[in-house]
C-alpha cells in the first residue's frame, strides 16, 4: 500500500507540474522562446511545483505544449489524484479481501 501511495503521488505530481507548465507557456507567463536551457532551468527552479521536474519539463517536445495536451494532462492529474486518495484511505485488509474475491 505504501509503495502504491508513493508511486501514485509521484505520477500525480508530475502530471500536475506538466499541466501547469503547459498552461503557463500557453498563457505567456513562461516564455521558452529564445532562452537557454540553463536560463529556463533557473526560472523554473524558483517554483516549488516545477523544481523536481525541471528535466522532464524542459525536455518536453513543443508538440506537447498545446491546449489539447493541457486538457489531457488535467484529466490525467485528476484521475491520479483519485488513485492517490484511494491508496491513502485503503487498508491491507481491504486489499487482501479484494484479492481473494478476484481469484474466486
Amino acid at each position: 500500500i505504501e509503495y502504491n501511495k508513493k508511486t501514485s503521488r509521484e505520477k500525480f505530481d508530475l502530471a500536475l507540474a506538466k499541466a501547469k507548465f503547459i498552461k503557463a507557456v500557453i498563457d505567456g507567463k513562461i516564455i521558452i522562446s529564445g532562452k537557454s536551457k540553463k536560463h529556463l532551468s533557473e526560472e523554473l527552479s524558483s517554483d516549488a511545483l516545477f523544481e523536481p521536474y525541471i528535466t522532464q519539463l524542459i525536455g518536453m517536445s513543443v508538440y506537447y505544449i498545446t491546449t489539447d495536451e493541457y486538457e489531457k494532462l488535467k484529466q490525467e492529474a485528476k484521475r491520479l489524484k483519485e488513485e492517490y486518495d484511494y491508496w491513502c484511505n485503503t487498508t491491507a485488509r481491504v486489499e487482501y479481501l479484494k484479492d481473494l474475491e478476484a481469484i474466486s
